[in-house]
């Protein structure tokens, strides 16, 4: 349970000064609050509108504990909004700032909104944080991106990002001017240490990737960990590809869940119980990571080559997945148990309708529990199953297929 506001915390606000001491009725800036804070203490955010401009950077030693971490979370009720709009932009200039810099090990972010950030919304290349139930959106590069904090060549991999878990968020409309070639929804890219997860995260109509795990320099990620994500209608401007009139799409990829890339380089992620549709190219991809991805629970719908795409290289692993109306043959190359690359027929589900792919988060920030790409009781997928793999609970006499159990 999430702690309650106290007169021990600090308090920011949009009209707050850095010459206020950070108390309820005295609040002061967010640049000022994350250089008071103590281990065990929080910030909290007042609703409303941040007209930022300078990056907020949490430095690199300012860190919490494992049994204390610092805070920033949403006043409880409250709505605030990190806008950089007014952040310079030039494309490829290395001046362009990011939104916040996380440089810092043991926060944990909640509730908080980044908007038009002149490069990533949040830039995170500290260790054991919590970044739940935020939102990046119109960033100007990634929403959210995992990296080394002394760029891509001078990060020793010991200093690599490592154990952060982003749950619950959202990113989307992330597009770097002019071509959109860049700005993915969450990459854990180029530099990623071990035991990063992601779970209960949403990526949508951004104009490369849904997610981006690229390899680059020699130097394979450690492998990152999805479970109940949800990348769809990358590629595209908002609307997707199905809108009428369909929308110009981008430049960038246009990739769900792309999972390698830059080199041939191992890289063993797990990616469990998500759904990819929707996105211009491929939905789930292992761009030339030859190392043994595992892939279970998966759902791949109406992605516009393949929903599968694992060629060969690679020696991957899949358990329960399904897709259904894809426009390329699936490759996956691997080890294959209950799954159903072929066969899926409409009536296997309860609703294709993919507008409530983006209903509002429960309360607690969870994902939303609708139909869609949900299988229909009479499925021949349910109890079709294996329990190899990572284990999740179930229904009935085995696992189902797909990123959804029936009840």
């Amino acid at each position: 349970m999430d702690p309650l506001p106290s007169g021990d915390d600090l308090y920011v606000a949009p009209d707050g000064s850095e010459d206020s001491p950070g108390t309820l009725d005295a609040p002061t800036t967010l640049y000022k609050a994350v250089t008071l804070v103590r281990p065990g203490q929080t910030i909290y955010l007042r609703g409303g509108e941040y007209l930022y401009v300078p990056t907020v950077e949490i430095a690199f030693g300012n860190d919490g504990t494992a049994e204390q971490m610092k805070r920033v979370f949403a006043y409880p009720g409250e709505k605030p909004v990190l806008e950089f709009k007014d952040q310079y932009y030039k494309k490829g200039d290395p001046a362009s700032p990011r939104g916040v810099e996380l440089h810092g090990s043991y926060w944990h972010m909640k509730g908080i909104e980044i908007a038009n950030a002149g490069d990533n919304g949040i830039f995170i290349s500290g260790h054991h944080n919590v970044i739940e139930h935020c939102v990046f959106h119109n960033n100007r590069d990634s929403g959210l991106q995992l990296g080394g904090r002394l760029g891509e060549l001078d990060t020793p991999v010991e200093e690599w990002p490592s154990y952060n878990k982003v749950i619950n968020c959202d990113s989307y409309n992330n597009f770097d001017p002019p071509d959109g070639g860049d700005a993915d929804g969450f990459a854990p890219k180029l530099n990623v240490g071990a035991g990063n997860e992601f779970h209960g995260c949403r990526a949508w109509n951004n104009s490369d990737d849904g997610w981006d795990m690229f390899n680059r320099n020699g130097k394979p990620l450690k492998p990152v960990l999805l479970d109940q994500c949800w990348a769809f209608d990358n590629g595209y401007q908002e609307g997707g590809y199905m809108s009428t009139p369909p929308p110009v799409p981008y430049m960038g990829n246009g990739n769900g869940f792309k999972m390698g890339g830059g080199s041939s380089l191992a890289s063993d992620h797990v990616i469990t119980r998500s759904v990819a549709f929707g996105n211009k190219v491929r939905g789930f991809d292992e761009n030339n990571n030859v190392g043994n991805i595992t892939v279970k629970n998966c759902t791949g719908w109406l992605n516009g080559s393949m929903n599968f795409a694992f060629g060969e290289g690679g020696y991957h692993t899949f358990i329960n997945n399904i897709s259904h109306r894809r426009k390329s043959g699936d490759e996956p190359v691997g080890t294959l148990t209950s799954n159903a690359f072929e066969g899926a027929t409409d009536a296997d589900f309860l609703s294709f309708d993919r507008a409530l792919a983006k209903a509002p988060r429960n309360p607690d920030g969870s994902l939303p529990a609708t139909d869609f790409l949900r299988l229909a009781p009479t499925s021949q997928f349910v109890d079709a199953g294996s329990t190899e793999g990572p284990a999740f609970p179930y229904s009935g006499a085995a696992p189902d297929l797909g990123a959804f159990e029936v009840e």
